[in-house]
C-alpha cells in the first residue's frame, strides 16, 4: 500500500509540472509514443522530408485570429527539416522537458520554489539524475542556442505562423487534412520511413493507427486486450524511432519522463529501459510488434 500511495504521490507531482511548464504546443502529445533506442549519447538530425505538391491545400474560412494569412520566416534556417513546420514540430518534441525547465515566462525564484516542492517527491536516485538534467538544459542551450529554448514562443510562432512547404507540414498544420488522405496515401506517406514523419505520425494519424495498425497488431500479438496491444504498439514504435536517429538517450526527454515516474529508469536509455525494467513477455511482444511496423514502414 505505501508503494502505491508513493506512487500515486510521484505520478501527481509529475503531472503538476507538466500542467504549469508543458509547452502548449499543438500538434504534440506529452506522452506520445515512448520508445526506445539504440545508444545515442548526441542528437542526430532527423532526414529532411520529401517536398511534395500533388495535395491540393484545404481552404479553410478566416474567423479573428485564425483567419490571418501564414507568412514566410525570414532568413530561415534549418535545423532538423526544411519544412519550417516540421522543424519547429520536432523541436519542440525534441526537447520538450528543457523547454520546461528554461522557460522564461517563470522567475528563477518560482522556479526554484517549485522545483523544490516537486523534489520533496523523488527519491535520492530520481533527485540526482533531476539536477544534472537541469545542468545537461542549460549546457544544450549554450551548445545550440538556434533551439531557443529559453524562448520556446519563438519556436512556436514558427510552428503556428509559417508556411508549409512539404506535404507532411501542410498535414501537421491541417492545411491538407487527415481525412482527405485514403488509406493508400497515408502508407505511402509512412513508407518513406523519415524520422520527421514517423516520430509525429502516430499523434496526427491517429485514426489510421487506431483503424488499421492496432487491429493488424492485435493479430500478431494474438492478443485482444486493448490497452496492452496499445502499450506494446507505442514501445515497438518508439524504439524503431530510435534505430533511425531518433534521440533516445538517458538524457533525452523521453527517458527523463520515465526516470520521474520510475527511479528504476534513471540513467537508462531507452533499449536498455526496454531490456532492464520490462518482463521477458512484454520484451519478446515488442519485438514481434517491431517487426510488424518494420514492414509498415520499410
Amino acid at each position: 500500500m505505501r508503494n502505491k500511495a508513493f506512487i500515486l504521490v510521484l505520478a501527481s507531482s509529475l503531472f503538476v509540472l507538466l500542467y504549469y511548464f508543458w509547452p502548449k504546443t499543438k500538434y504534440l502529445d506529452p506522452n506520445e509514443n515512448q520508445a526506445p533506442t539504440i545508444s545515442h549519447t548526441e542528437k542526430t538530425k532527423a532526414p529532411l522530408i520529401k517536398q511534395d505538391s500533388q495535395f491540393t491545400p484545404v481552404k479553410k474560412e478566416k474567423s479573428g485570429e485564425q483567419g490571418k494569412e501564414k507568412r514566410a520566416i525570414e532568413n530561415y534556417q534549418a535545423i532538423l527539416d526544411e519544412d519550417p513546420v516540421v522543424d519547429a514540430s520536432l523541436l519542440l518534441r525534441q526537447n520538450r522537458m528543457c523547454y520546461n525547465y528554461l522557460a522564461k515566462n517563470y522567475t528563477e525564484s518560482k522556479r526554484k520554489e517549485f522545483f523544490k516542492r516537486f523534489e520533496r517527491n523523488l527519491d535520492e536516485k530520481q533527485k540526482k539524475y533531476h539536477q544534472s538534467y537541469l545542468s545537461y538544459c542549460k549546457k544544450l542551450d549554450k551548445q545550440h542556442p538556434e533551439y531557443h529554448l529559453t524562448e520556446q514562443q519563438t519556436i512556436q510562432e514558427q510552428l503556428n505562423q509559417s508556411n508549409a512547404t512539404g506535404l507532411w507540414g501542410k498535414i501537421l498544420s491541417n492545411e491538407v487534412t487527415v481525412d482527405s488522405l485514403s488509406e493508400y496515401e497515408i502508407s505511402d506517406l509512412l513508407k518513406q520511413n523519415n524520422l520527421s514523419i514517423l516520430s509525429l505520425a502516430p499523434k496526427k494519424l491517429e485514426t489510421y493507427y487506431n483503424k488499421v495498425i492496432h487491429w493488424d497488431m492485435e493479430a500478431v500479438l494474438q492478443n485482444h486486450q486493448y490497452d496492452y496491444v496499445k502499450l506494446v504498439t507505442s514501445y515497438a514504435h518508439q524504439l524503431y524511432l530510435c534505430q533511425i536517429g531518433d534521440d533516445c538517450s538517458a538524457q533525452s526527454s523521453i527517458m527523463s519522463m520515465r526516470c520521474y515516474l520510475s527511479s528504476q529508469s534513471c540513467g537508462l536509455n531507452y533499449p536498455e529501459y526496454i531490456a532492464q525494467v520490462l518482463t521477458a513477455g512484454q520484451q519478446a511482444d515488442i519485438q514481434m510488434a517491431l517487426q510488424y511496423l518494420q514492414s509498415k514502414y520499410q
